[in-house]
């Protein structure tokens, strides 16, 4: 983000900074007091002073250090070097950072440490592991949890695995909402389907989104397209709308599959700003959240459904991580297409009540407001 924080911790950083004093670390070039509401005031520094000169850290009560599973998190990672850090872990696998950081020898020696490493190698290769997730055999966090003064996660599936591969229990907090909308009513959701210009389809249109970088590896956007080819193929006009990036050789071969389908229109809108990612939440008739695996991370757009009333199907550990309501429907991460195209028929023919869903709406705020996040966490 043009703030250096990304999207969940600038939520998170703004109700700190409503209890407490809170100084930003971030990489050069960041405009972190951009990011905040008039009345929010956070200090910033380069994240490089303070791993330059560690003893800095004595000034603050604690220093909590976000990591992810990106090149873009090394600075942060290599804090925990230094200093000693509460680590917030935003995803549940590191493989693909230190796949970057170190190579294929030093991630698979990441790998095969702790008590619960594949003993004898990795098998399968580590190849066909980064290949289909659903083999992997460990997550890369042996160093991360052993560096923490206290690891944090987000993702209940994953905590068992994660203290089973590096001997450290991880503390799991709920996976607070970065969007609230106070109110989503027909009128809203008219109006976002107006400003997307859903009009330009026959009104009779099914709208379907997947929300997030357009992947088949880890989040089956191939799946979603061909549960959406069963639902044309059952006579519903079907407009898949995929809201996020995806390379211009994926996007070729899902567009390919949709015209050969008799889905009406497929539409990979690319990065989208902040208004028009609401919009689109507030006027589908359905999400679709999917992953290959349980163990590979959090949805924030599967939190943001929820957050919205959106109805939508998502893979059972995605809901179980985010404490999916129930007008979230759960299926197993080995569901077919025919599966999941079952599920959205049913969530589509049969929605909730609207005062129904509105009160499951906020309770599930309620529960997982980023006021009560910052709370749990000091």
């Amino acid at each position: 983000q043009a703030s250096g924080v990304a999207d969940f911790s600038t939520t998170i950083g703004i109700e700190l900074a409503r209890v407490c004093d809170v100084t930003v670390f971030t990489t050069r070039d960041a405009s972190v007091q951009e990011s905040l509401p008039a009345g929010i005031e956070a200090d910033h520094r380069n994240v490089d002073e303070l791993i330059a000169d560690p003893d800095q850290a004595d000034d603050f009560d604690a220093v909590i250090a976000v990591v992810g599973n990106s090149h873009f998190h090394l600075p942060f990672v290599q804090l925990t070097e230094v200093i000693d850090a509460v680590v917030v872990a935003h995803d549940t696998r590191m493989v693909e950072f230190y796949l970057s950081l170190r190579d294929r020898h030093g991630l698979q020696d990441v790998m095969l440490r702790g008590p619960g490493s594949p003993r004898g190698g990795l098998d399968p290769a580590l190849d066909d592991q980064i290949a289909d997730m659903r083999l992997l055999e460990n997550t890369a966090f042996w160093e991360i949890a052993h560096r923490s003064a206290r690891l944090l996660i987000h993702s209940p599936v994953s905590a068992p695995r994660i203290e089973r591969e590096t001997g450290v229990a991880p503390v799991v907090l709920p996976f607070a909402n970065q969007r609230m909308p106070e109110a989503v009513g027909d009128d809203v959701r008219l109006k976002a389907r107006s400003r997307l210009g859903f009009d330009r389809w026959s009104p009779d249109s099914v709208h379907l989104a997947s929300f997030g970088f357009v992947d088949i590896r880890t989040k089956r956007s191939d799946l979603v397209v061909e549960a959406a080819a069963w639902l044309a193929q059952w006579g519903r006009r079907v407009v898949v709308h995929l809201v996020g990036s995806a390379n211009a050789t994926l996007e070729r071969e899902l567009r390919d599959r949709a015209r050969d389908s008799e889905i009406a229109d497929i539409h990979v809108t690319g990065f989208v700003d902040e208004q028009t990612f609401r919009d689109y939440l507030c006027a589908v008739d359905a999400g679709v959240q999917l992953r290959i695996s349980p163990l590979l991370g959090v949805s924030g757009p599967l939190s943001d459904l929820s957050a919205f009333g959106t109805p939508a199907v998502a893979s059972e550990g995605l809901c179980r991580d985010v404490g999916a309501p129930e007008y979230i429907t759960p299926v197993p991460e080995t569901a077919s297409p025919v599966q999941v195209a079952e599920a959205l028929e049913t969530c589509i023919d049969n929605p909730w009540p609207v005062d129904a869903c509105e009160a499951a709406r906020q309770t599930y705020l309620a529960a997982m407001s980023p006021a009560g996040y910052a709370q749990q966490l000091l």
